[in-house]
């Protein structure tokens, strides 16, 4: 019987999406404005002109037979909201503020020609408030960025959203909850989230110069978002105007300017039993840093009221010099260190980024843009740390060379198409790329990495080999060598929006198919052998005259493909001009490869193991993941202030490759 629902369901579910004439849905990048036009009477008037004028164009539109207009898919920005008929004094609405994902409602109160004003209101003076979405979010404006404390990059700005923090023991931001491995993270309509491990990777992180706004749902969020169980994290880059503009400016900062480094909690080296915490603060202070990030950015018009473009580069040059003291070994007994020698390390990093973006009208119902983001980081040198006690470590000539060079870049693109005022068509698309073989740099191949990790002692065996009576690197300090682990992520997404009056009741229906298709091709591991040394050891109840030691091989490799797939429709019912339904249903298809298996890579696993291991382990059918949504949202006095909210929603994550 649970298998006959089912399938009903699917099948009711793909019939609704054939009947919506589109490819479909895609994270919004865009927000509504909608309202009822009156007379002083409170009757509802028919046939008024409501344009809607930002920076770049002016929209305009008709109120329908019962008084209602509608704006949809507005880029975020502010607007002005101007009503006018013959016979009716015009009203403007100024200073409206579109932000992603939520509907504004605009109503106008128009009086009889003969005023002899014209009534304007600023967004200053009456706040506007969605009062259709159930949904949790929190909009963080071009102008709240401007204002707020914050660094560099958006995700300084994402944990200004209520029940959001970040938390590095939990794999980055927890959101509603979550942790860090369960978010989306999503730049101008195109997914970025590390198909590896679920995180935000700091190549996608792109600076707040580019931002115009930025989105974190929480909770309650719409049918057309899924591969999250925490929050999403939507984030569109700015674009160009009909007035050029451009900006030049220059931030600093150094050690000079800072206080000493907060200290850290560490397990204390004196205490044997590994049980006494201790804050351990930097002998030196603080280490010395220098930052350093030019900013140049242009925007304009190529095509007054046309076409439009934005472009940006802001790298961010980063110097960090530490200062690494060389420490006698810990025997029992010890209640302080023994400072033997010092020494100065230092890494140098650069991170690019770089955007070009453009903005299309092509008529008044066809919009289209287009953005390139490039985002490489390079590092040289590397540090080890305030104290070590292993001489070979310490002693190391060759840190300077160390580092890498991670290759990144993105690019999206999209359309929305307004078939009539009731039916819009949306489409997005796009692909990231990531070389993730940063730290790559100077690591030698084919020279097995002898480790100690327990000490030989003098006093027992009357003499021991160079390097090993204290613990750490012998030789080297790797010979994992990373030669590439590329992954491409390509998104295509659409939706079709439908406004349609049943029964006396408006309903905005929304559905539509994404796709993600992943793809990882890597080439990793130790080129030689890792030798673990330990004197004095046992293992399984054996040893040998010095102890034992254990042999360490490690590799990644291999080039797979997947596809997460998901439909899902809603609705926007509102049942009473103050009361507003949000239902909607996804269900999502996904599976993760398996990297190839090898009888010469793996020769303890036996023909059938090997033969299972190179099929796709996990997989989800359709009918595995099916996420109801629904919410509520009631205008409790009916005048756009004050609405209280409440939903119930089923989410899933998706899998990642590690």
């Amino acid at each position: 019987m649970k298998h006959f629902n089912k399938g009903w369901l699917l099948f009711g579910v793909a019939l609704i999406l054939l009947i919506l004439p589109c490819l479909a849905a895609a994270q919004e990048q865009t927000g509504n404005i909608q309202g009822v036009v009156k007379d002083r009477s409170g009757a509802v008037i028919p046939g008024v002109e409501i344009t809607a004028a930002s920076e770049q164009r002016t929209i305009t539109t008709i109120s329908d037979e019962i008084g209602y207009y509608r704006f949809l898919n507005l880029l975020p920005g502010v607007y002005t909201v101007a009503a006018k008929m013959a016979g009716f004094q015009p009203v403007t609405r100024e200073d409206v503020t579109v932000q992603l994902g939520r509907t504004l409602q605009v109503n106008f109160d128009m009086t009889p020609a003969g005023t002899a004003v014209t009534v304007t209101v600023t967004g200053a003076q009456e706040p506007i408030v969605d009062v259709s979405s159930s949904k949790t979010s929190t909009n963080i404006t071009q102008n709240q960025i401007d204002l707020l404390a914050k660094g560099l990059n958006f995700s300084s700005v994402i944990d200004f959203a209520p029940g959001t923090r970040y938390e590095g023991k939990a794999g980055g931001f927890q959101i509603d909850g979550a942790s860090g491995a369960e978010n989306t993270f999503i730049v101008d309509g195109v997914e970025v989230t590390r198909i590896v491990n679920g995180t935000l990777g700091s190549t996608k992180n792109v600076p707040l110069e580019f931002v115009k706004e930025v989105q974190v749902k929480s909770a309650g969020y719409e049918a057309e978002y899924g591969g999250a169980t925490g929050g999403v994290v939507n984030v569109v880059t700015k674009g160009g105007t009909n007035d050029f503009h451009g900006e030049i400016r220059l931030e600093y900062t150094s050690d000079t300017w800072r206080g000493a480094d907060n200290p850290s909690l560490r397990l204390s080296p004196f205490d044997p039993t590994r049980k006494t915490a201790e804050y351990f603060y930097n002998p030196y202070r603080k280490d010395k840093t220098r930052f350093l990030n030019p900013n140049y950015s242009l925007s304009g018009p190529l095509v007054k009221d046309k076409l439009w473009f934005f472009g940006a580069y802001a790298p961010q040059y980063n110097r960090y010099q530490q200062r690494t003291q060389l420490i006698k070994p810990i025997a029992a007994g010890d209640t302080k260190t023994t400072v033997l020698n010092e020494r100065i390390f230092q890494t140098v990093s650069r991170s690019d980024y770089a955007v070009g973006r453009l903005d299309y009208a092509a008529s008044s119902k066809l919009t289209l843009f287009g953005s390139y983001n490039w985002s490489p980081y390079k590092s040289e040198g590397a540090t080890i740390g305030s104290q070590v006690s292993s001489q070979s470590t310490f002693d190391y000539p060759r840190y300077a060379f160390q580092g890498g060079f991670t290759p990144s870049w993105q690019v999206s693109y999209g359309a929305n198409y307004a078939v009539t005022p009731k039916l819009i068509l949306s489409f997005r698309g796009g692909k990231t790329y990531l070389n993730d073989k940063g730290g790559n740099y100077d690591i030698p191949v084919g020279i097995q990495h002898n480790i100690v990790s327990a000490a030989c002692s003098v006093a027992k065996y009357g003499s021991c080999p160079a390097g090993t009576t204290t613990t750490g690197n012998i030789n080297i300090t790797t010979n994992y060598l990373t030669q590439f682990d590329i992954t491409n992520r390509w998104n295509l997404n659409g939706d079709a929006t439908y406004i349609v009056k049943l029964f006396g009741q408006q309903h905005i229906f929304r559905g539509g198919y994404q796709t993600n298709l992943l793809n990882n091709n890597v080439l990793a591991g130790t080129s030689a052998a890792r030798l673990y040394l330990y004197y004095g050891g046992s293992y399984l109840g054996q040893t040998g005259p010095y102890g034992y030691y254990a042999t360490y091989y490690f590799s990644r490799e291999g080039n797979v493909n997947s596809s997460n797939q998901g439909f899902f429709v809603q609705d926007q019912w509102q049942i009473h001009r103050r009361l507003t339904l949000n239902v909607g249903l996804r269900i999502e298809k996904e599976y993760v490869p398996a990297f190839p298996i090898t009888a010469a890579g793996h020769p303890d696993l036996s023909a059938e193991l090997l033969k299972m291991g190179n099929t796709n382990p996990i997989n989800f059918g359709w009918g595995d993941k099916l996420a109801p949504r629904i919410g509520g949202a009631w205008d409790v006095f009916g005048n756009n202030k004050l609405k209280v909210s409440g939903s119930y929603s089923v989410f899933y994550d998706t899998m990642k490759y590690e």
